[in-house]
């Protein structure tokens, strides 16, 4: 039985200063641009497990996450000639994204033969995600607001408010067996029902159901050198802050990133085979992938 905590809190504003001089037949000419930049986070998280083994040889598992965290992020972005004192604010953005999962799982593990085990379970995730975003701009044509910073909103880039909520069931099946001295075999399928909902600036529910089944062959032709072909279908998990009108932190030129409520999970066929050599005495390890 083990039992996991973790709470993290952290701040850190920081001042941002760029000089700019650009060169024009009239000759050069010189601006600043400063930023002001709150970023508060917090998240915390729970887990625990529990395990029984039985006689026979095999073992019940049951597993238990939670976890929360919170972000709010503000930006206020200042342009001037370097003369001009104060600086005039051309950009405000508040961003807020509050995201919360809980996992529960059970899985049983037996043998069936003495060299043939399989583990069966079942998982369950409800995971939800609320977001808000409000981008104010000197630009803007609407009336300035103090929500927005003293400055004219931008509705049509703003999000007042969306939830996204996930509810996750996965079943799978694993069975290994060991096919020889040297080679072995692992076989699994999942199969993945989930309902998104969203709702806010957009009200809509969507239900996804994907088989996830896969093959991982292995043969060690030595101690250190083994083979290893992979044959499995992948189901990509979506990002919740793909649904919403999101800030955009790495790019200056672009503010924030555009949602998009209809979007789908990524599926493909993976097909690898990898060589891996283990050097002696622990050296390290060579690998070669080809998918």
């Amino acid at each position: 039985t083990q039992l996991n905590l973790q709470y993290r809190e952290g701040s850190y504003p920081r001042p941002i200063r760029r000089d700019f001089v650009d060169f024009t037949d009239g000759g050069a000419i010189s601006s600043v641009e400063k930023e002001l930049v709150e970023n508060e986070q917090s998240n915390w998280e729970v887990g625990g497990d529990y395990e029984f083994n039985f006689g026979s040889g095999s073992r019940l598992s049951l597993l238990l996450l939670a976890n929360n965290e919170i972000r709010d992020f503000v930006r206020e972005r200042f342009e001037a000639d370097p003369a001009d004192d104060p600086l005039s604010k051309e950009l405000f953005i508040d961003s807020m994204l509050e995201r919360g999962e809980f996992i529960a799982q059970g899985n049983y593990n037996f043998p069936l033969t003495s060299n043939q085990s399989m583990r069966v379970g079942l998982e369950r995730a409800d995971t939800q995600v609320d977001s808000s975003l409000l981008l104010g701009s000197a630009s803007g044509t609407e009336p300035p607001s103090e929500d927005y910073g003293g400055l004219p909103p931008v509705p049509t880039s703003s999000n007042l408010g969306t939830r996204v909520q996930e509810v996750r069931y996965e079943g799978f099946l694993f069975h290994n067996w060991t096919l020889s001295e040297h080679s072995s075999l692992e076989s699994s399928v999942v199969h993945e029902i989930s309902e998104i909902s969203q709702s806010g600036v957009v009200n809509k529910v969507r239900d996804f159901k994907y088989w996830r089944p896969s093959l991982d062959y292995r043969y060690n032709i030595t101690e250190a050198f083994q083979i290893r072909a992979i044959v499995q279908r992948r189901v990509e998990q979506l990002p919740f802050s793909l649904f919403a009108t999101t800030t955009n932190e790495e790019d200056r030129d672009r503010d924030v990133l555009a949602g998009n409520p209809e979007i789908e999970p990524e599926t493909s066929w993976n097909y690898d085979v990898e060589v891996e050599y283990r050097l002696p005495n622990d050296g390290g390890v060579l690998s070669s992938k080809l998918s």
